[in-house]
C-alpha cells in the first residue's frame, strides 16, 4: 500500500470559508503535496501512457480535436454505466469548461456529432464491449485487468461516427482514472478545489492520436490516513460543512481519485465516525470507487467512538466477549457490499500496552485456535477463517 498520511492536528484555526483550500492543503501539502499525489500516481502509472496526451495540430495534424472552433465534442457513456463513472465524466465536462470555456454535451444517446468522446467500462457499456469485439481495442489490455484503461482514437467506432476518442476502463475505478487523466492532460490540477490551483485558458483543446493503455497498478491499494485532524481541520470542516459529512469527504474522494487513488483511512479523532455520524459517507464512498477502511486502533470496521455510543461494560475480551463479537459484527454487517479492508488487530489508542488493554484478543474473534495459550509469552497460534460472509 501506498499511504500519505495527513496530520492536521496542530495548524492554526482557519475561519473563513475562503480559506477551504488552505486547511486540507498547507497543513497537509507538506507530506502530501510530495507524497500523495507523487506516490499514488506513481504507483499507478505504466509508461505506456504519455506524460503530454494535448497536442497542438501544426505538429500533429492528426489530432482528436476535443474542442475547435467553439464547440466541444459531446461525452457519450451508457447510462447503466457506474454511477461513479457517470459522476466522473460530469467532472470531465466541468474540466473542459474551465480550460475552454465551452461545455460539452452529456448524453447517454449516440449523439448528432461524427467526433464524439465515447467513455465507458467493459462490461457495462455495450458499445465498449463491441469495440473490443471487434478488434478496434485490445480486449488483453482490459478484460479481467485490475483498475486498467485505454485511451485511443478510433476511426468510425460505430456506424455514423466518423472518428472517437474512447476512454475505456477494466472496472469502474479503471474508467475513472481514464477520465480524470484527460483532466490532468488538459491542465486541471487534482489540487483545483483543496489549493486553488490555477488552471491555464486555451481556446482549443487536441489530443495525440493512437492508443495508449495504462496497465495494472504498481501498488494495489494507494490512499491516505486523515491523522489527528484536531483541532484545525476539524473547526473548518464543522465551520464550512457542518462535520465530516458526505459534503466534505465528496471533495476527499474525488482528490484520491484524481491522484490516482483508490484508498482511506478517515477522520479518526474522537468524537467523530466515519459511518455512523453520516450514513451517507459509507454509501458515498462506494459511489465514488473508494476503498475504505478505519485507523490503527479502530477494529472491525467500528471507530473508537462508537465504543462509547453503543457498546458496554469494560473493552476486554476476557471479560465482555459475547459483548465486543456483537459490536465488531455490527460493525462488518452494515458493509455488506461495500469495498472495505478490515484492521484485525489493533495499536492501543496511545503508546500503551495493547495487551493490558485486551485489544490484541480481537484476534480471538476472527481466528481459528489452533494450540492453547502459551501462558507465560500470552501468544495465540492461529489461522485465518471466514466469519462472515461479507
Amino acid at each position: 500500500m501506498v499511504f500519505g498520511l495527513l496530520t492536521a492536528g496542530t495548524l492554526i484555526h482557519p475561519t473563513s470559508i475562503a480559506m477551504r483550500k488552505r486547511i486540507f492543503c498547507i497543513g497537509v501539502a507538506l507530506i502530501s503535496g510530495v507524497i500523495l499525489c507523487p506516490a499514488l500516481i506513481q504507483a499507478s502509472l505504466t509508461d505506456s501512457i504519455p506524460e503530454r496526451l494535448m497536442v497542438e495540430p501544426a505538429s500533429e495534424p492528426d489530432a482528436f480535436s476535443l474542442v475547435a472552433d467553439g464547440n466541444a465534442s459531446p461525452l457519450w457513456y451508457d447510462v447503466n454505466d457506474h454511477k461513479g463513472v457517470i459522476r466522473a465524466i460530469g467532472d470531465l465536462q466541468s474540466d473542459i469548461e474551465r480550460v475552454t470555456g465551452q461545455i460539452p454535451e452529456l448524453t447517454g444517446q449516440k449523439p448528432s456529432s461524427t467526433t464524439p468522446v465515447i467513455i465507458g467500462t467493459v462490461g457495462k457499456n455495450p458499445l465498449i464491449d463491441a469495440l473490443i469485439a471487434s478488434g478496434k481495442i485490445d480486449g488483453n489490455s482490459l478484460t479481467g485487468k485490475w483498475e486498467s484503461f485505454v485511451i485511443a482514437t478510433i476511426d468510425e467506432p460505430v456506424p455514423g461516427v466518423d472518428r472517437a476518442l474512447v476512454i475505456a476502463g477494466s472496472d469502474k475505478r479503471g474508467t475513472i482514472y481514464g477520465v480524470y487523466e484527460i483532466s490532468r492532460q488538459i491542465g486541471v490540477s487534482p489540487w483545483y478545489f483543496w489549493a486553488d490551483a490555477p488552471v491555464i485558458q486555451r481556446d482549443e483543446i487536441h489530443i495525440q492520436s493512437g492508443v495508449f493503455a495504462s496497465g495494472e497498478p504498481k501498488v494495489k491499494y494507494r490512499g491516505i490516513f486523515i491523522n489527528d485532524e484536531a483541532p484545525a481541520l476539524r473547526r473548518w470542516v464543522e465551520a464550512n460543512f457542518g462535520a465530516f459529512n458526505q459534503e466534505f469527504y465528496g471533495h476527499v474522494f474525488e482528490l484520491i481519485l484524481r491522484c490516482r487513488g483508490n484508498y482511506l483511512w478517515p477522520a479518526m479523532w474522537l468524537p467523530v465516525a466515519f459511518n455512523d455520524d453520516d450514513p451517507g459517507n459509507p454509501r458515498l464512498a462506494d459511489e465514488y470507487g473508494i476503498v475504505m477502511s478505519t485507523s490503527h486502533h479502530e477494529p472491525m470496521m467500528r471507530a473508537h467512538h462508537e465504543w462509547e455510543r453503543y457498546g458496554s461494560g469494560p473493552w476486554n475480551y476476557n471479560t465482555n466477549k459475547e459483548t465486543l463479537q456483537e459490536f465488531w459484527r455490527g460493525g462488518i454487517e452494515r458493509h455488506p457490499r461495500w469495498q472495505v479492508i478490515c484492521d484485525v488487530a489493533r495499536f492501543a489508542v496511545s503508546v500503551v500496552s495493547v495487551f493490558n488493554s485486551g485489544d490484541g484478543l480481537l484476534l480471538l474473534h476472527i481466528g481459528q485456535p489452533q494450540k492453547p495459550w502459551d501462558d507465560a509469552l500470552r501468544k495465540e497460534h492461529w489461522r485465518y477463517v471466514y466469519v462472515y460472509n461479507a
